[in-house]
């Protein structure tokens, strides 16, 4: 089973957990002032198209949005959250989005489109501050790895290009930043080799991770400090029948080695992890039983020593359950997002999952007549109130498997989540 967390239109887009049928503006709208334009709403007359890297853009007139959809998503606060993402407005050119949660409504905003790009995105982002954020993405029409990497960093009014190495063919899916001056992103190249890539202050550079086998992909990163960094994701074999293993990887300042997880069976992958401390850590994923059944699967960190441990509910329903990105704001005190699917690859549910002080975990399925939305990501505030984004499915029962939708955000903490009404973004006339 190799499984791919790509977001593209052209392959499997289901990043919410691995199951059986994965292969798997330069300002927020309205107002003049800085001030201004990081509390006014969105406004619902002409707006300004968002610009490229290399120039301004013209001013163009409102119109209907196709599509939109969030990726990721950052919360410093339970009243700032920066969620990233793409949208396609009239023209039918993808181009990246953000979204900022200011504790009462979304706000839109445009990153700067790179140029040249014939479709562009943004998949992570990380805030260490209200006014200090980092974003990555790729370009391509191609889906994930058919274009290049680059990356943005907004500082509370304005989107800025920063320099990112690019390996070629690569997509960077996960992001954390410690500090204003370090992170590290995680990801993959197309030919399933793990890659990272760690910020200066200045600039992405590549940095080899461990890969302990020839074929690997790392799908979340964690970083309770510059000295110390968890990476989760899978590996495997070269052979038609080799197993994949769960993958965590570990940065100690210097290089990046494999930690041992023992417990954890064969034919797993670990989609997300978070560390709220620098010595516990929650990794979650799916993994599967003898009897070929798929099982929520976690593992945590304590006392320098992974633990796993298999999940299953009598309160889901029938089908191959999976975890992924998870958000813990302390040690054990964790929300993740749930998937259910079947043996044709449909959704049949998606939900949450949250782990409390007290341990065990608890469910929240959502109503079955969602099914083609898409849950992307997670992000949990201190004081535990968590934000998930993604795509919402539209009326024709089409969801985030292509560019269709519309952007998806639950908010709440525990097993309570409840939907946040989204704007849409406006749409451009005859292109940029």
């Amino acid at each position: 089973m190799k499984v791919s967390s790509a977001d593209t239109p052209s392959e499997s887009e289901r990043t919410a957990g691995p199951r059986r049928w994965l292969a798997r503006p330069r300002r927020w709208l309205a107002g003049a002032a800085c001030g201004a334009l990081l509390a006014a709403p969105v406004a619902a007359t002409s707006l300004p198209a968002p610009a490229t890297a290399s120039a301004s853009a013209p001013h163009t007139t409102l119109a209907t949005t196709p599509a939109d959809q969030f990726l990721g998503v950052s919360c410093r606060t339970s009243r700032f959250c920066l969620a990233v993402g793409w949208y396609i407005p009239a023209d039918g050119i993808k181009r990246p989005l953000a979204g900022r949660w200011d504790g009462e409504s979304w706000h839109l905003g445009f990153p700067l489109v790179p140029g040249g790009a014939a479709a562009s995105e943004l998949r992570a982002v990380s805030c260490t501050g209200l006014s200090a954020c980092l974003a990555i993405g790729d370009t391509g029409a191609g889906g994930a790895g058919s274009g290049k990497l680059f990356a943005e960093r907004w500082n509370g009014s304005t989107w800025r290009m920063v320099p990112i190495a690019d390996p070629g063919r690569a997509v960077l899916t996960a992001m954390s930043c410690p500090s204003a001056q370090f992170c590290f992103a995680a990801g993959y190249r197309s030919s399933n080799k793990a890659i990272t890539e760690r910020w200066n202050g200045r600039k992405w550079s590549l940095v080899t991770p461990r890969r302990p086998r020839p074929n690997s992909q790392l799908l979340g990163v964690s970083c309770p400090g510059p000295r110390n960094c968890f990476a989760s994701g899978w590996s495997e074999g070269t052979s038609f029948t080799a197993k994949q293993h769960a993958l965590i990887e570990h940065w100690d300042g210097n290089r990046w080695s494999t930690r041992p997880l023992p417990g954890t069976p064969s034919g797993s992958q670990l989609e997300s992890v978070s560390c709220p401390t620098g010595t516990r850590c929650t990794a979650v994923g799916t993994s599967e039983t003898s009897g070929g059944a798929f099982r929520m699967q976690v593992n945590d960190l304590k006392a320098g020593r992974w633990t796993a441990r298999q999940l299953s509910s009598k309160t889901l329903d029938p089908g191959d359950p999976g975890l992924s990105s998870v958000s813990c704001v302390e040690p054990h005190v964790c929300s993740a997002v749930l998937t259910v699917g079947n043996i044709s690859g449909d959704f049949n549910d998606w939900g949450f999952a949250s782990r409390g002080a007290a341990g065990g975990w608890h469910f929240q399925k959502v109503a079955s007549h969602f099914p083609t939305d898409t849950p992307r990501g997670m992000s949990c505030a201190p004081g535990g109130v968590c934000m998930m984004v993604g795509g919402k499915g539209d009326d024709q029962g089409r969801g985030g498997v292509s560019d269709v939708g519309s952007t998806l955000t639950w908010r709440g903490s525990g097993t309570s989540f409840a939907p946040v009404t989204t704007p849409p973004p406006p749409a451009t006339v005859g292109g940029r």
